[in-house]
């Protein structure tokens, strides 16, 4: 349902049929933990994930698999998790990215619930966390040097930091949106829950990494796009390396009579322009041609056209 509008989506994914048991147009709420397998067989084969079904209400719901669904239709995600709480949520997201020896630099003003995840429950497992004022820069500052504290490029890090490091904040999104394009990044995260909606915005950025999900070494390794990328501001005239920089092409252009009597003025200005005599010379002597009445029969036949060969 990729071509339908947020409105329909909300209404729809997950269910695009109505219930097969019921003929119900609403999603049923389905009000159970367990579940019935033909045989041993079939038990074995869900249990295995051979056959995609439901196993245990503790791993899969019906009703809950639709409203997933749903979530990740409308943020524009692979697939979604539901939790029974916002701190669930929170907590399962920090485990996924997180681990012993990890610190996290949060705001100071978070809600009290994911403040104390944070400062007392997380630090139990080695994950510290530092508290700050996101619009002080010197503190936010501060708080990533603490991180690069553990790192195993340490000095490099801190070098490129102090010299080349900036820390901006914008007053909107469309004001980082021509940042972004003013500095023209080698690499930019989009750190967004909808980063498709930005993307015909960013015209000048060497590899554009999408959502939370993708940071920048899957592009470096794994991804598949090659990662020489223009450095430097160039993105904003140049390209990333890729096969086409190896593809060999030749232009093809072929006029009709018509077409070299249309541009024949243009051709003869820049030419005598730049001094090259027998540049204008060879589209003057066809004009005499076709003053004199000497142009083929299939002269005007054939129409303009300029394109890429590709060997």
């Amino acid at each position: 349902m990729s071509n339908y509008k947020f409105e329909t989506l909300q209404l729809h994914v997950g269910q695009e049929q109505a219930d097969p048991a019921t003929d119900s147009r609403a999603v049923p709420i389905y009000q159970t933990t367990s579940y019935v397998f033909r045989n041993s067989q079939h038990a074995a084969d869900r249990f295995g994930l051979a056959d995609a079904g439901n196993i245990y209400g503790r791993l899969t719901n019906s009703t809950q698999d639709v409203f997933e669904k749903r979530i990740a239709a409308l943020e524009g995600g692979v697939a979604a998790l539901a939790t029974a709480s916002g701190a669930a949520a929170i907590t399962y997201t920090i485990e996924a990215l997180a681990q012993a020896g990890d610190h996290i630099v949060a705001q100071k003003t978070i809600y009290g619930g994911s403040y104390n995840l944070l400062e007392h429950t997380l630090t139990q497992f080695g994950v510290t966390t530092t508290f700050v004022d996101a619009h002080d820069l010197e503190e936010v500052e501060n708080a990533i040097q603490k991180t690069v504290e553990s790192s195993t490029r340490k000095e490099i890090t801190m070098s490129s930091l102090t010299d080349k490091g900036l820390i901006v904040i914008c007053d909107s999104l469309a004001q980082a949106l021509q940042t972004i394009n003013v500095i023209a990044p080698e690499h930019l995260e989009l750190h967004v829950s909808r980063p498709m909606e930005l993307l015909g915005q960013i015209r000048n950025a060497g590899a554009i990494f999408m959502g939370e999900w993708t940071p920048e070494a899957v592009g470096d390794y794994v991804a598949g796009p090659n990662h020489t990328l223009p450095t430097g501001g160039t993105a904003r005239y140049a390209s990333p390396l890729s096969v086409d920089e190896f593809v060999k092409k030749s232009s093809v252009i072929q006029y009709s009579a018509a077409a070299l009597k249309n541009d024949a003025r243009a051709i003869e200005t820049i030419a005598d322009h730049e001094g090259l005599w027998a540049h204008a010379q060879s589209v003057r002597l066809r004009m005499e041609l076709m003053e004199q009445g000497r142009v083929p029969a299939n002269a005007s036949s054939t129409g303009t056209s300029a394109e890429q060969a590709k060997d």
